[in-house]
């Protein structure tokens, strides 16, 4: 006879609830709305539509521990590898849309022509160079600086991301 491992499971008194049904405290929790992108006209620029369909929700203390203004926080969807392993396809990022001067090495949501993408930038006194995580796919993007601010909308930075499995 097989002998089985004792368990280390332990029984809670927590239960699971759908978000809709329970009784929240207003002043406690903001929700934060998804930002989509559509063509402006097809000449290249981007803009910028808050989702009514998709929210989440944050606690109002975690986005002033963070120095993230509520007006100023949206969130993201990321497509494509090229932030892999650190973000995937389809994970969401929080952004702060008040801080768009770029701090080097920190991640980004930008809008490019008609792309939103969500990169690490790193400013030089003549450049900026647009990188991604994932570099054996996909290499750095070295733009001249004026170029960089002419063709370029950084949208804020990233202060918050969720992993999807």
């Amino acid at each position: 006879m097989r002998q089985t491992e004792p368990s280390n499971i332990r029984e809670t008194r927590l239960k699971a609830g759908v978000w809709e049904d329970m009784e929240h405290d207003q002043d406690e929790y903001v929700e934060i709305p998804l930002l989509n992108v559509s063509l402006a006209a097809g000449d290249g620029s981007c803009e910028l539509e808050e989702s009514s369909e998709f929210g989440l929700v944050f606690r109002k203390y975690y986005l002033k521990k963070l120095g993230v203004p509520e007006s100023s926080a949206r969130v993201v969807r990321v497509i494509g590898q090229s932030m892999e392993p650190t973000l995937h396809d389809g994970d969401v990022v929080g952004v702060n849309m008040q801080e768009t001067t770029i701090r080097d090495g920190k991640t980004y949501a930008i809008c490019q022509a008609d792309l939103l993408r969500v990169k690490t930038l790193i400013a030089t006194p003549s450049t900026v160079i647009i990188r991604s995580i994932n570099r054996d796919e996909y290499p750095d993007e070295v733009m001249d600086r004026e170029d960089f601010h002419k063709n370029v909308k950084v949208i804020g930075k990233v202060f918050w991301s969720s992993h999807s499995w």
